[in-house]
């Protein structure tokens, strides 16, 4: 079991199993709450808020009455209930944010006035209905928001309050970043509030949106804050500048939306519409970093309008729908997008291939090719590959030429075929060679001459001249670890010997030199870079390792190679030190 919902108006919380798509073996019902003045008699609350402990073990559920309880998810027993007292050390007050509006200030105090005790004197985690339960990483800190106004602070093992804050308005929704301890609560007042648990301070206010928010989600860095409105608008809020990014129109207001781990794909919720639908990151696999822009006081930043797919409408006609439906026809009139906005996506998308995807972010930074991984690291593993690869018996002859060829009448036990070009197969040339092997004459003739025929060597070629290998950098990106290996094989591939190597073929490894140096200076494709450099020194290492004329070149790459490893290296230090300082920290 690993997936725990709540329903609107439902009392229990429902344990599923996520590998069999089923429900589990227990449904959690909170006890009984303690009475107060605003709940009808005999009538159990609805849970309105779950959570689940990173341990997976527990389950927390907070009803619209204000309490919080805890439930073991393998035995559905219930394992506690978290209660505050009026008098006592559990009952501090961390400090209040805003004081509580005039709006909502009578029914705030209502809420405090009707509320009532257990039988151990103690009150409910909070007035109102509980809207959020998030628990820290490490299963010590619990955090609680409730329609009160309070955002309640908690020790997850004691179950006793260690402190609050008072926002001063309603809170309808919250996520918490259980890394860094960051709480975003969404206010009745339509804004975007972040919280510090640790400092119990309020760090970052957001404003922006016109209506109800309906759901907040944390990037995995704890940059990015993700937040949907009633609006129609979904706001991607800059953490550490403390502004807007983008603004995104994507249809129907979104009630529920989440962000993948690496932040590639966002999945969103929609009212009026059944199932869920993903929006890749187009910036991520562009290679732009999203900076914010300065907006002059009193405006807003320009609503991005993203239509949204019409698959499913169309495939619901194709099996049987009702062409004649008047509403069906219209929502697909809407949604179709005109070809002038076609044309314009087009161009703006090929404007921005035309630029290199891959500029750095910073300049002591490195970017990844985001290529598959197996792309770039079966590229050093080939040798392996084509071994393991190799058929276990060796190709048999046929027996019988295929009758369509004709043959030439003699006393040898093979035959003899003719060509169309009346030339017969097997008959010596007086340069020692066979009259029909016109392919290996042609490869003889180009390679004597000079002539690169390969499109990668001619990108190769240009790139050098025009100093940017972008081109070049894009074709090799795009091809196959064997095809990768074939263009490598190529060069210089007839004068192995490193004396009798060739004018031609030395220029051709001096250009890839030079390539792979100017590359892995950049920073940019780093670890396909370091790959392809792997494979060419397998093949040519001999060569360009005891020819005069390019060990001065390897060495200028290799210390090129060095200044930008220890770099990195440099960085991977300073994360190694801090987590171990505070692995220390979190031992003792």
């Amino acid at each position: 079991c690993n997936v725990v919902t709540c329903h609107s108006g439902h009392p229990s919380a429902y344990i599923w199993q996520l590998s069999k798509a089923c429900l589990g073996k227990h449904i959690l019902t909170p006890p009984p709450p303690p009475p107060s003045a605003y709940l009808t008699a005999g009538v159990q609350p609805a849970v309105s808020a779950v959570a689940m402990s990173p341990c997976g073990n527990s389950v927390l559920l907070g009803t619209d009455c204000g309490t919080v309880d805890i439930f073991n998810i393998q035995s559905g027993r219930h394992r506690g209930r978290f209660e505050r007292f009026k008098d006592g050390p559990n009952g501090r007050r961390v400090g209040r944010i805003a004081p509580p509006l005039a709006s909502t200030r009578g029914l705030m105090k209502a809420l405090e006035a009707a509320e009532g005790t257990t039988a151990r004197g103690g009150l409910a985690a909070h007035a109102g209905a509980v809207v959020g339960v998030a628990c820290d990483s490490c299963n010590r800190t619990l955090v609680t928001c409730g329609y009160d106004g309070f955002i309640r602070i908690w020790d997850y093992k004691r179950k006793q309050l260690r402190g609050e804050i008072d926002v001063g308005s309603p809170m309808t929704h919250m996520h918490m970043h259980q890394g860094s301890k960051l709480l975003a609560v969404a206010l009745d007042t339509l804004e975007v509030q972040v919280f510090d648990i640790e400092a119990a301070a309020r760090v970052r206010r957001f404003r922006g949106h016109t209506d109800r928010l309906t759901a907040l989600h944390w990037s995995n860095d704890a940059r990015w804050l993700f937040s949907a409105s009633l609006d129609s608008t979904t706001r991607v809020w800059d953490v550490p500048s403390a502004r807007c990014l983008e603004v995104m129109n994507l249809g129907p207001p979104v009630t529920a939306l989440s962000l993948s781990p690496s932040g590639d794909l966002l999945v969103t919720a929609h009212t009026h519409r059944r199932g869920l639908y993903l929006w890749a990151n187009r910036p991520l696999y562009l290679g732009r970093h999203l900076t914010p822009q300065p907006v002059p006081e009193g405006e807003d930043l320009k609503v991005v309008d993203i239509r949204m797919p019409t698959v499913s409408d169309a495939v619901s006609k194709s099996v049987g729908g009702d062409p004649d439906a008047g509403g069906e026809v219209e929502d697909e009139e809407e949604n179709l997008v005109k070809e002038a906005e076609v044309a314009d996506l087009l161009a703006l998308e090929n404007s921005e291939c035309e630029q290199y995807p891959f500029r750095l972010i910073a300049p002591s930074m490195i970017t990844l090719s985001l290529l598959p991984r197996s792309q770039w690291k079966s590229l050093t593993h080939l040798d392996i590959i084509k071994e393991r690869n190799k058929p276990k018996a060796p190709p048999k002859k046929p027996e019988a030429a295929p009758f369509f060829l004709p043959s030439m009448p003699g006393v040898g036990a093979n035959p003899v075929f003719v060509t169309d070009t009346g030339e017969v197969e097997g008959e010596l040339t007086e340069a020692g060679g066979k009259a029909g092997s016109h392919l290996i004459r042609r490869h003889e003739e180009d390679f004597s001459q000079g002539d690169a025929s390969s499109s990668v060597m001619k990108m190769l070629k240009a790139g050098a001249t025009a100093n940017d290998y972008s081109p070049l950098m894009e074709h090799l990106r795009g091809l196959g670890p064997s095809a990768l290996d074939t263009e490598l094989q190529s060069v210089a591939f007839s004068s192995p010997d490193p004396e009798s190597i060739s004018q031609v073929h030395l220029d051709e490894l001096n250009e890839w030199i030079s390539f792979m140096e100017v590359e892995a200076a950049s920073g940019r494709n780093f670890e396909f870079i370091h790959s392809f450099l792997h494979r060419f020194l397998q093949i040519h290492g001999e060569v360009v390792g005891s020819h005069p004329d390019l060990k001065p070149k390897i060495a200028v790459l290799k210390n090129k190679l060095s200044n930008v490893w220890n770099k990195i290296d440099s960085l991977f230090q300073d994360v190694r030190c801090m987590y171990g300082f505070f692995a220390g920290q979190g031992s003792n």
